[in-house]
């Protein structure tokens, strides 16, 4: 397909299947192939100059496994623009940068161009060798790069992506053309019978024209067949790349960001890949390409007719502009409740069972009901204003029409024209009035797609939390030593503060044990300790390193983090445990969930562990399940570093006495912060920390149960 040349690139998830299931050693040194890749991919990045990269990935020990996926994932992750090609002389000479090629074995080679000669890395000798074009693997998946990090250029980042789509331009254009050629074959026809058939009373030549005019129907259904095929393709590839950059994009932003911007913008923003694809392979698209091609019905009108084509020309002009006061018109009535109802229904979905068990509902369905009916009433409004569009669109064809006729039977009775180019003519005026009209209505999905990609090139211009000053990797074989020096931390600028100037510090191996009452800053200081949440002041070292300078996403790994409400998915047993550790055995699971206190889910699979246990109508209901797999979750990841919120508020008693039991045996050789009301986990804590109201209160040894249980009531009081 001549669309495909460049995009039609090998597919990376079938490499990344490829390097992964053959681990062969590589003809480029003899190593493992995902060991090569990543060696590679570490003088790749110091070829292109991007030295704290290439510090990261080499002190990465999460990459010694790298293969396809992973590797364009890291090039993603270090805000490198790339393309996956076919080898051509024509890319090798395009390209300023170094490229690499993955081989179907997984074998990986760096090459780079040097004034008219290529050369090839060699990892054994760490030096470039001369090679030749005809030498490389044209089977081979090559990875170009197309730009280096700079922020300057995500201010064009829809119209790049676009660009990366060029090749499709060429073959619609031709095609288009031909569809509007082709496309006059029937009035030429109808004309033809009308003058030379009827007119001259002469059948032997009805035939001819007939093959001609079926030849050409033919060729029109095949082009408008393969038009609409290369642009589902192009439509449908560019709205999943637009919506794997979205996602990418929002999962490497910082939470305090996320939580401001709301559910319904993320959605929205997901949702403006569709709304591309929806116009590019839609009605509205293809009546855009066609509309430029009016121009080849308006010649033949011009020289079947002479003069009358300023007839659809003048209606043309007249219809653009009835047409923009009246589309005008309608979008004054669009719904703007919309987004709020959303908002709504994203909210009851989860506060669905607080509603209830509590039984109050009453209030929630009576402000649903005045939404459902203010929204009714501004769809309908905007329906019935929408229908008048179309209504006057489809008159004003009708009278472009009816016009040329009119002007037409006096050129045909002045013999200016034949009767059958009057026929042919008002029979072409639909080819220019039907895209005219599906354009000229369609201004507000226009409106709404330059909305869309201005929105996705100031989204893209957003900083995230992947940058060359946080590329450090932590020590994930030792327990960390962690201190928190004036910790600020505000939500939003008319908040009250979270935390206020809080300051503690945390040894290595220490049990330590955040209290206080509801709301006074527990939360934000644990996730703040997990570097999801950026403080406006002070800062946290964590084996005397700036958090701010450690990876995010491999820092996140390293630690073992339990949420207050434990997210629980569809599935087994094991598919809830593994969502930290994918690659964990069945054994290894198995035995995380003894050690939590999980004999009785145990039992209700009959020990398998693979059973389906977790569905969608039970999820809400299963809180004390929760918390035990939250535990056995922090047991399989096995990490130095443990951070837990509210960890038995509410476990059944058999799995607090395992916790305890895990607390005890750990202690010293893992560093473990949580958050608490219980008496007893306070006492086995090395240090206590008190907040209230963001302020610190205490910071100091633990305290015996009853002590523990007095602090916290005195600080709720005050």
């Amino acid at each position: 397909m001549p669309m495909e040349s460049k995009d039609n690139k090998i597919e990376v998830n079938a490499m990344a299947d490829a390097t992964m299931s053959n681990h062969s050693k590589s003809s480029l040194g003899g190593r493992d192939s995902s060991e090569n890749l990543k060696v590679v991919l570490q003088f790749w990045l110091k070829e292109l100059g991007l030295n704290a990269q290439e510090k990261n990935v080499k002190a990465n020990p999460e990459l010694d496994t790298l293969d396809a996926l992973g590797l364009v994932e890291q090039l993603k992750k270090y805000d490198v623009g790339y393309v996956t090609d076919h080898v051509t002389r024509q890319n090798v000479q395009d390209t300023p940068y170094p490229f690499i090629l993955i081989g179907r074995s997984g074998g990986t080679q760096l090459y780079r161009r040097r004034n008219d000669d290529l050369q090839c890395f060699s990892v054994n000798t760490q030096k470039w060798i001369k090679c030749e074009l005809a030498d490389l693997d044209v089977n081979a998946m090559a990875v170009f790069i197309e730009r280096l990090p700079s922020k300057q250029l995500n201010l064009k980042a829809f119209s790049r992506e676009m660009s990366k789509r060029s090749k499709w331009y060429r073959p619609v254009f031709f095609l288009s053309l031909f569809i509007s050629l082709t496309g006059l074959s029937i009035p030429l026809f109808t004309m033809a019978v009308y003058d030379r058939v009827i007119g001259a009373q002469n059948s032997n030549i009805i035939i001819p024209i007939a093959v001609g005019a079926a030849l050409a129907v033919i060729i029109y259904l095949i082009c408008q067949l393969y038009r609409a095929y290369i642009l589902t393709s192009v439509g449908n590839r560019f709205s999943r790349d637009l919506s794997n950059l979205t996602f990418h994009r929002l999962m490497s932003m910082s939470l305090m960001l996320l939580s401001r911007v709301g559910m319904v913008n993320h959605i929205n923003r997901m949702k403006n890949a569709e709304k591309v694809r929806s116009i590019l392979i839609g009605p509205t698209g293809t009546a855009l390409i066609d509309l430029p091609f009016t121009l080849v019905v308006l010649i033949a009108i011009a020289l079947l007719s002479g003069w009358l084509v300023l007839v659809p020309i003048c209606m043309l002009l007249l219809n653009f502009i009835i047409m923009k006061l009246v589309t005008r018109y309608t979008n004054n009535a669009l719904p703007t409740v919309s987004n709020q109802y959303q908002d709504v229904m994203i909210e009851l979905s989860k506060n669905v069972l607080l509603l209830k068990s509590g039984g109050s509902i009453h209030g929630w369905v009576k402000g649903l009901q005045r939404m459902n009916q203010e929204n009714s009433r501004q769809n309908f409004l905007f329906a019935k204003r929408n229908g008048l569009n179309a209504a006057v669109g489809q008159m004003m064809s009708m009278l472009t029409a009816l016009i040329t006729i009119f002007v037409g039977v006096f050129l045909v009775l002045e013999q200016d024209i034949s009767p059958g180019a009057l026929i042919a003519c008002v029979m072409l005026i639909w080819r220019i009035t039907g895209p005219a009209q599906m354009v000229f209505s369609s201004s507000l999905k226009f409106t709404m797609l330059g909305n869309a990609i201005r929105q996705f090139d100031s989204f893209m211009m957003v900083n995230t939390e992947n940058n060359e000053l946080r590329l450090d990797i932590p020590n994930v074989d030792v327990s960390p030593s962690v201190s928190i020096k004036q910790l600020t931390l505000r939500y939003n600028a008319e908040a009250q503060p979270a935390l206020s100037g809080v300051s503690f510090d945390i040894e290595a191996g220490e049990v330590v044990a955040i209290i206080g009452p509801n709301g006074c800053g527990k939360t934000s200081a644990l996730l703040s300790l997990l570097g999801v949440l950026e403080p406006q002041g002070g800062y946290i070292t964590v084996n005397g390193k700036n958090i701010r300078q450690y990876d995010p996403q491999v820092f996140r790994r390293w630690v073992s983090y339990s949420p207050a409400e434990t997210d629980l998915v569809v599935g087994s047993l094991a598919d809830n445990v593994r969502t930290v550790k994918p690659e964990a055995t069945d054994e290894e699971v198995k035995q995380a969930l003894l050690k939590a206190g999980a004999q009785p889910l145990l039992y209700s699979v009959n020990g398998d562990i693979n059973a389906p246990y977790f569905s969608d109508y039970d999820l809400l209901m299963r809180s004390i399940d929760a918390s035990t797999i939250s535990l056995a979750r922090l047991i399989l990841k096995d990490a130095n570093y443990w951070l837990m919120d509210e960890p038995l508020s509410s476990c059944p008693a058999g799995t607090k006495n395992y916790f305890k039991e895990l607390i005890t045996t750990l202690k010293g050789s893992k560093t473990m912060v949580f958050t608490t009301h219980d008496p007893e986990l306070i006492s086995m804590a090395d240090k206590v920390v008190v907040l209230d109201k963001g302020n610190l209160v205490y910071a100091g040894p633990a305290i015996k149960p009853e002590s523990a249980t007095e602090i916290d009531m005195d600080v709720t009081h005050e």
